[in-house]
């Protein structure tokens, strides 16, 4: 019994803050991106040489794709770029597509059909000089083996603004106010990450550097939690974030993150296809508020009591039925008292009196 009534006074009403109602958080977040990478190193070169050696300064409006994005950015760590494609009738098979020689053929017509679910056009049924199948479609085709390394893109960093509101209570809150009060600047860790930063975090460690993921990527998923106690200063209500990698689980066949997108000129008859590899960070809300109810407090004291009534029903069981003093108890609890001279005395003296106060029969 004891044990049950600290169970409700010190968990349900104190831990668990059972006088509280409680509301689910709702809330949007967004990014922008500060930053400039290169294809080439230019810390290997001396700046003088950076335009003859081939290297290209990219920014964050080059590397973010999109630009914006609810609740969730991409930045590109390599990428792979075919230019002026055109369809052309006699384009030699890549990687993707069979092997022939120009006496047996007999894998470009392997399926019966012009369709080939691994090759990027249509099986013309003949073998290129190249020693792969031809094919009908847009040509040159894509070589991905040796994709573009972007440099430095782990030290650009992302401003993140989240707004949140707890309905219920008609409290709204953000991560962008002033800390301390008049410093107008971002917060590190608050508003504001780094790419490596938040790789570093949901890798625990593993992957401090974005270089280990440039060539195949990874998703990033960042939860920033709001657990607030409005009985408090609403000022108090600030969020803890949490980061965890989400591709590349063991067992899986595939991990990283990349996509292709492409650009066609005016008359449609070339495209600029890229292939971009990068990091997919997404943001993610979640939390609950409490704020004192007095119906809340009556639930809980209500079933804390219900606790306390079926405990001592549990109790009984127990003393009646498993222990070895059982017998004993139950000769206590249900005490013959035709059998005791004592209390037969009682009954009979308790009788005289009723009897002597006029409580006897009229018939």
């Amino acid at each position: 019994m004891f044990a049950v009534l600290c169970y409700v006074v010190v968990f349900t009403l104190v831990v668990e803050k059972g006088y509280q109602a409680s509301d689910v958080v709702t809330g949007t977040s967004s990014a922008k991106l500060k930053g400039t990478g290169s294809i080439g190193n230019p810390d290997a070169i001396d700046s003088s040489e950076w335009e003859d050696q081939g290297i290209l300064p990219l920014d964050a409006m080059d590397l973010v794709q999109p630009s914006m994005e609810e609740n969730a950015f991409f930045i590109i760590t390599a990428r792979s770029i075919t230019p002026n494609q055109q369809r052309q009738i006699d384009c030699e098979g890549n990687e993707d597509i069979p092997f022939c020689t120009f006496e047996d053929t007999s894998n470009c017509t392997q399926y019966g059909t012009a369709y080939d679910p691994e090759s990027q056009g249509l099986l013309t049924g003949n073998c290129s000089n190249n020693g792969r199948c031809q094919v009908f479609g847009w040509c040159p085709l894509e070589d991905d083996t040796n994709p573009e390394l972007i440099q430095g893109v782990g030290a650009f960093t992302a401003f993140v603004k989240i707004d949140i509101n707890f309905e219920a209570f008609d409290v709204s809150r953000s991560n962008i106010y002033e800390r301390p009060e008049g410093n107008r600047a971002p917060v590190i860790g608050y508003n504001l990450f780094s790419i490596d930063y938040m790789l570093d975090k949901a890798t625990n460690g593993e992957i401090s550097n974005v270089s280990q993921v440039a060539r195949r990527g990874a998703i990033i998923l960042v939860k920033s939690i709001w657990n607030c106690d409005l009985d408090k200063d609403e000022e108090e209500c600030n969020p803890d974030f949490e980061f965890a990698r989400i591709d590349g689980e063991d067992g899986t066949i595939s991990s990283g993150y990349n996509f292709r997108t492409i650009d066609y000129d005016v008359t449609g008859q070339f495209r600029y296809l890229r292939k971009y590899y990068g990091l997919r960070f997404i943001f993610v809300t979640e939390g609950v508020a409490g704020r004192f109810d007095f119906a809340a407090l009556t639930v809980t004291f209500g079933a804390g009591l219900a606790y306390l009534g079926i405990a001592a029903v549990i109790a009984d069981i127990v003393l009646e039925r498993f222990l070895p003093e059982s017998k004993h108890y139950i000769q206590q609890k249900h005490k013959d008292l035709h059998g005791d001279p004592g209390q037969i005395s009682l009954v009979a003296a308790t009788s005289d009196d009723n009897a002597g106060n006029g409580y006897h029969s009229t018939a």
